[in-house]
């Protein structure tokens, strides 16, 4: 793990040193803290004038006698009802709008307890403007009652206004201080010179006492230099770091981040909560989970609440103003570091989005950061020596599975609701299986990894993992499609997957087998749950039978090993453009060291034979689904393992870590190899409160099969209530 990199993803804002966040902050105090004590001055102010104006001197002159002020109490109660009403509206819209008024104020000070006081100040210095106000009117009105002089009564009117309107004034100081303080950080949808004409009809708006006191601070803040402003230098775009988020949209907001993505949307199209109160939740979920867990390295948490301020009720994108994360492998991210779980890659800032992040965030996602991945993926555990271990929610002693771990964990805790995800070699599926989630490996070619290019057969496909089975098929709806250039492709059904997921499968020929391609020892809980699911298929009118699958173990593993051992030396060679020269191999983690260095003693016939023999099995493989539609196994033989288990022990080499990993995923490579589509679903628990994945294989393209076949099963048996302990809704 680098030093300092994970610890700054909590300590310091995004695109910013410390020193530069305290000269960004600062003008924004000096402003709230003179906002707030211009506020409580001014109202004990007023206060102590109102017991000293000419209408209570009148009074004492008057010598009233008790009988006389009750009966005159009677006579104009409804001229002091009224005034006092009326000098409440102040007090009362500064109430109705107090969420988005601490907000402001928030955002203003990027500090709880600062804005906390300023909003205190300001409604305690309100109260007594409207106190002084009454005053001096109940004065008025009972002068006017014992006939005094009639320009004494009209001066205690005027009294009685100017007060009002200082009342006004009070309430409205910490609004323009905020409001430019917050937009001078950025924090605005409305550009710099908007504001400050506004702020300036607002400062000629107030009394003359408020301007002078006032008018000095909102001009500090909004015409110092921000240190946001210009393009950030390389590391900030990168999103490194970032500020911790101000205070979530309240409780509706939290409820809402524990819904569907669907859901959520629906929510902000109909205006029932809005984008960036569903980011700050978000955002507050990472600053308060991510320490135990570390889901999340890299965030960019300003600029995604920035777009979020861009999203409107009746947007009608699918994922309007939801945030989501992205995998920080083959992912690329435009102005967002992608690190691919490697040191040797720096603080790289790729310049375009792949083809899976365009596409989700043209549907309205608000990417919120980047996961954490083992170094190029390599493994089925989380836990890069850059970063650190990723940490299961449901026992944080385990592993959430690879190599999409920190995606996993994030939407396992709550922290959001869809993350992205790819799979080679179960990358999507194990990690869904160890974190009780939905988790598909699309058809090969359904999804393109454009720019990237695609590995020689096509391992890799991109996805999501998610609570549902309606947030997968909305995503493939989305992610599907080619691009040019793409050396796989395939067309889309009509109707799309979204549709799929809502009808019926029909009577499906289903097979299940329990024992591991590989020969490895299943764990019984794992076999049992196959056993059970097969028997809840088999009530759903489904065809269901024990399958044998034709399989040769050995050879099979040799040449995928093989493959995927070259395809590592491959991908460390072209970390060079990245790394802007040679790759230090003494950077890279031992396994990835040793598997290049075997790598490029490969030599080109051995290569090419382990592709022919994988195709070969592929064919062979795929003979099953010409009488069957789906095959249904476990998706991992153990349960998830405990963080350093595939560690080697003293006088092991590194690549002792691929043949322990061998028999922790046996069931998952196989469907990388032939390209059909395989879904984890989240249909049992362990005694020991694990999650148990079953996994789903279909026939080449048979993606929509498998959609609709796992909402049936969710139906039938709901899986998305049970939570882990460790999460946003614990």
């Amino acid at each position: 793990m680098v030093p300092g990199d994970h610890e700054s993803l909590r300590d310091r804002p995004q695109g910013t040193s410390g020193a530069l966040e305290g000269r960004g902050r600062k003008p924004a105090r000096v402003a709230a803290l003179s906002g707030t004590a211009f506020v409580v001055l001014f109202g004990v102010g007023n206060t102590l004038w109102a017991f000293d104006t000419p209408g209570l001197a009148a009074l004492r002159l008057a010598d009233s006698s008790t009988s006389e002020i009750l009966a005159f109490y009677r006579e104009t109660s409804g001229g002091i009802v009224a005034g006092a009403l009326l000098s409440l509206l102040p007090i009362a819209l500064f109430v109705i709008f107090a969420s988005g008024v601490r907000r402001v104020l928030m955002d203003a000070t990027g500090d709880d307890v600062l804005a906390t006081t300023a909003f205190v100040g300001a409604l305690l210095g309100m109260a007594a403007g409207h106190g002084a106000e009454t005053l001096n009117m109940v004065a008025a009105l009972r002068a006017r009652a014992k006939d005094l002089d009639a320009a004494l009564g009209r001066s205690l009117f005027d009294i009685s206004q100017v007060l009002g309107f200082n009342a006004a004034s009070v309430g409205l100081g910490p609004f323009l201080v905020a409001v430019a303080a917050a937009a001078q950080r950025g924090g605005t949808v409305l550009p710099r010179p908007v504001v400050l004409v506004a702020a300036l009809v607002g400062i000629s708006l107030l009394t003359p006492l408020s301007r002078v006191t006032l008018a000095p601070s909102i001009l500090v803040v909004l015409l110092s230099p921000s240190p946001f402003s210009g393009r950030p230098p390389t590391r900030a775009r990168g999103g490194s770091s970032r500020v911790s988020p101000p205070e979530a949209g309240g409780e509706m907001s939290e409820e809402a981040l524990r819904k569907s993505a669907i859901e959520q949307a629906a929510l902000v199209r109909s205006g029932e909560v809005s984008s960036r109160e569903l980011v700050e939740a978000s955002l507050a979920a990472i600053d308060r989970l991510n320490p135990d867990l570390n889901a999340f390295v890299t965030m960019c948490a300003e600029r995604a609440l920035a777009e979020a301020d861009t999203v409107q009720p009746g947007d009608e994108r699918p994922l309007a103003g939801v945030p989501i994360a992205i995998k920080d492998i083959l992912a690329l991210t435009e102005g967002v570091r992608t690190t691919f779980g490697s040191a040797v890659t720096g603080d790289w800032v790729p310049p375009l989005d792949s083809s899976v992040v365009r596409r989700l965030r043209g549907a309205g996602g608000i990417v919120v950061g980047k996961t954490n991945v083992p170094e190029l993926g390599i493994l089925p555990i989380t836990e890069p020596h850059r970063f650190g271990p990723t940490r299961n929610p449901w026992n944080t002693a385990r592993t959430p599975g690879g190599s999409s771990g920190g995606s996993a964990a994030a939407v396992a805790a709550g922290m959001l609701s869809l993350a992205h995800g790819n799979d080679g070699g179960g990358s999507i599926r194990i990690p869904a299986a160890c974190c009780g989630l939905v988790g598909l490996k699309p058809t090969r070619g359904r999804v393109s990894v454009s720019p990237i290019p695609n590995d020689t057969i096509g391992l890799v496909s991109d996805g999501v993992l998610s609570w549902t089975v309606a947030e997968t098929a909305l995503a493939l709806d989305l992610l599907s499609g080619y691009e040019p250039g793409d050396p796989f492709a395939l067309p889309s059904p009509p109707d799309g997957f979204a549709a799929a997921a809502e009808r019926e499968p029909g009577m499906l020929r289903i097979g299940y087998a329990i024992e591991a391609p590989n020969d490895a020892a299943v764990e019984p809980e794992h076999a049992a749950a196959v056993e059970r699911t097969a028997e809840l298929l088999e009530s759903l009118g489904h065809r269901v039978e024990e399958a044998q699958v034709d399989f040769n173990p050995g050879p099979f593993m040799e040449n995928f090993l093989r493959l995927w051992v070259s395809e590592v030396g491959a991908n460390v060679r072209s970390l060079a453009a990245i790394a802007g020269g040679e790759v230090d191999r003494e950077a890279l983690e031992p396994l990835t060291r040793q598997m290049a260095a075997q790598a490029e003693q490969t030599g080109a016939v051995d290569y090419i034979s382990a592709i022919g023999y994988l195709r070969l099995a592929a064919r062979m493989g795929l003979q099953f689904f010409t009488d069957h539609d789906v095959l249904v196994t476990p998706v991992l033989a153990q349960p998830p393992l405990e963080i350093g288990a595939l560690d080697p022990e003293e006088g092991e080499e590194p690549i002792v870590m691929l043949a322990k990993s061998g028999d922790f995923v046996p069931f998952t490579p196989p469907a990388n190899v032939t390209g059909q589509p395989a879904m984890s679903l989240p249909l049992a628990h362990s005694e020991a409160g694990l999650p148990i994945g079953v996994q789903f294989t279909g026939a080449h393209g048979g993606d929509a099969t498998l959609l609709s076949l796992a909402a049936q099963l969710e139906r039938a048996q709901p899986w998305a209530d049970r939570r882990p302990s460790v999460g946003a809704a614990a």
